[in-house]
């Protein structure tokens, strides 16, 4: 339950879910944490008078447990990172006004969702039947057939010049057993509708998606035991891990019809903007903007999914976290320009409104990230509705969204209703 707060009433402890400005309330994408008298501080240095607190939770609820507030997430376990959630003089909670609204976004799609989506299902099926024969390929010590990856790669760049959101829409659908190869067909997936917001042309594109679906390839000459092993990673390990972007080059350099290009997703997609990545500890333009591409996707992709040692966030709890990172892990244009590529409120994100019904996105309103199409699931009890309905909120003030919520709270199977 939401409760109005002043500020002097903030406590170790509490979720403050909003804030308040000229009498406006402006919720966050996920509750933050109070852990301490230097988190009250950082709203009280806001000069806010009002804030909204999240009663009746607590973060070791039924939502994901919560990131530790000095530790970024250990993603794929091959990070080694410490990186506060709230630096001094860094103001705000994520909200979409933080956003740089010169990051601008032309894209015009040329045919409507409902068109392309069954195409861009067939694409899906396709890649992930393919990068799932080229990696045990891969395992058993056979080349890479090249022509196949530049055919597929031909075929997803071509469905998100028809639409963008169709084949990006898809990039939630998870598989816990399958993870390695699902992740490079939505890592690769998200990046190419990213690449197509930046202007990219078709040729561009193509390299960056080679790139992008073959990222982790170094990863079969990882053993099991460390990919999949489900405590920390042994300094030992860790060293081994660390190599497969190295790995992954060594593979691709010796496969014809590999534009260089595309090489750039591989060896560097874990180089941070600070330096603090590896294998080389580049920063910065040394960074191929391919690679800082690819490396935001990288860690969305691995967050919201469930693996042995973590358990998935919510996208736009993830969201929340890659723009507090903007600047020390990733360039800030680059986090801003992903986050509203693929919306505020992703597709697939369950939404509680101020009318108190819950519903899942179903499209993106690129005109108006606050105003998508959604899907109503529950009404103002919780009840579910008999045949849920759509509405487009950019074309009604009626309904409004308060915050993103875990389909877990209200029981929600959200790859059931989307199809």
């Amino acid at each position: 339950m939401r409760k109005r707060k002043g500020i002097g009433e903030i406590r170790p402890g509490m979720l403050i879910c909003g804030i308040e400005k000229g009498n406006k309330p402006s919720f966050f994408m996920n509750n933050v944490h109070i852990k301490n008298e230097k988190d009250i501080k950082m709203f009280q240095e806001l000069e806010l008078t009002v804030v909204y607190v999240e009663e009746g939770k607590h973060p070791g609820g039924g939502d994901p447990p919560p990131m530790p507030a000095g530790d970024a997430p250990a993603f794929d376990r091959t990070e080694s990172i410490e990186h506060p959630l709230h630096t001094d003089g860094e103001a705000a909670p994520f909200s979409v006004e933080s956003l740089d609204m010169e990051v601008a976004d032309d894209v015009t799609d040329t045919v409507p969702f409902e068109e392309e989506i069954n195409n861009a299902k067939q694409i899906r099926i396709e890649a992930q039947n393919i990068i799932t024969t080229i990696m045990s390929d891969i395992r058993m010590g056979k080349t890479i057939k090249s022509e196949q990856v530049n055919d597929l790669i031909g075929n997803m760049v071509d469905s998100i010049f028809r639409n963008r959101d169709a084949l990006t829409s898809l990039a939630r659908l998870k598989d816990f057993d399958n993870y390695t190869f699902v992740h490079s067909v939505n890592v690769c997936t998200l990046s190419l509708a990213m690449g197509r917001s930046m202007g990219f042309n078709k040729e561009r594109l193509h390299s960056l998606g080679v790139g992008c679906i073959l990222h982790d390839i170094g990863k079969m000459h990882v053993p099991d035991s460390i990919l999949n092993k489900p405590d920390r990673l042994t300094d030992e390990e860790f060293g081994v891990m660390k190599k497969h972007p190295e790995y992954g080059v060594e593979i691709l350099s010796d496969t014809n019809g590999i534009r260089e290009e595309s090489l750039y997703s591989v060896v560097q997609h874990h180089e941070k903007y600070d330096g603090s990545g590896y294998p080389n500890g580049i920063k910065g333009d040394e960074i191929h903007t391919f690679a800082i591409l690819t490396g935001v996707v990288d860690v969305y992709d691995a967050m919201t999914s469930k693996r042995v040692y973590h358990n998935r966030f919510s996208p736009s709890d993830v969201l929340q976290r890659l723009y507090q990172w903007r600047g020390t892990h990733f360039a800030p244009n680059l986090v801003e320009r992903f986050i509203k590529c693929l919306g505020i409120y992703p597709i697939g994100s369950v939404v509680e409104f101020d009318t108190a019904e819950v519903g899942v996105v179903v499209s993106v309103n690129h005109g108006n990230l606050l105003r998508p199409k959604v899907l109503l699931v529950l009404d103002r009890d919780k009840h579910r509705y008999i045949s849920p309905f759509t509405i487009d909120l950019s074309g009604t003030e009626a309904h409004n969204i308060v915050s993103a919520v875990p389909p877990e709270r209200y029981n929600i199977e959200v790859d059931r209703l989307l199809g």
